[in-house]
């Protein structure tokens, strides 16, 4: 009992670690990811704050731009391409980050499937030992009980010889050896 309470107390440790463990790389997952989002974030307010200010000076230069309007209309599609370029990258970096991290969760996932797996396993041949140790006790105690038993009853049956006739026996068995024909002796005693 105490080694089954043990076995669980240690199984036990063993998926808190583990939880913990999942948890602690899950927050650094996560703390990354934040990271990653607040300087996209911030790339995002510096390229709108350049967007202002690139708004505010065409607003400003509007007069000069009419004047040289051919020229301005390749140069704003060539800003627009690489505004919509950028923007398009900043979304492709997003999503890739993005992904990455489902990916990590999905392996964490599976990690924490195939340790429980594992410890499934482990438990249930612990417990097949533990049921083989039981059984092999039990034996051992309804041999030892039968063998009592068969002592009593043994000792029940057989005749008891009262401690002074022993010692009178033990003297008579001490002579034997002087006798010329210790037969008779021995079928005395």
């Amino acid at each position: 009992m105490e080694v089954l309470s043990f076995l669980f107390l240690i199984i036990g440790i063993i998926l808190c670690f583990i939880a913990y463990n999942k948890k602690e790389k899950t927050n650094n997952i996560n703390k990354e990811i934040e990271e990653e989002n607040k300087k996209l974030l911030n790339d995002k307010d510096k390229i709108t704050n350049e967007i202002k200010i690139l708004n505010l000076q065409k607003e400003e230069k509007q007069v000069d731009l009419d004047k040289i309007n051919n020229l301005t209309k390749d140069m704003n599609a060539a800003a627009r391409a690489a505004f919509t370029e950028f923007q398009d990258a900043l979304n492709a970096e997003y999503d890739n980050t993005e992904r990455e991290h489902d990916e990590a969760v999905e392996i964490l996932r599976s990690s924490y499937d195939s340790l429980q797996d594992i410890l499934m396993y482990k438990i249930k041949e612990a417990q097949k030992e533990l049921d083989k140790i039981s059984a092999t006790r039990a034996a051992a105690l309804e041999a030892q009980l039968k063998e009592e038993e068969i002592k009593n009853k043994q000792a029940f049956y057989c005749p008891q010889v009262p401690e002074d006739e022993l010692k009178d026996a033990m003297t008579l068995r001490d002579i034997e050896y002087k006798l010329n024909n210790p037969r008779v002796l021995r079928m005395l005693i």
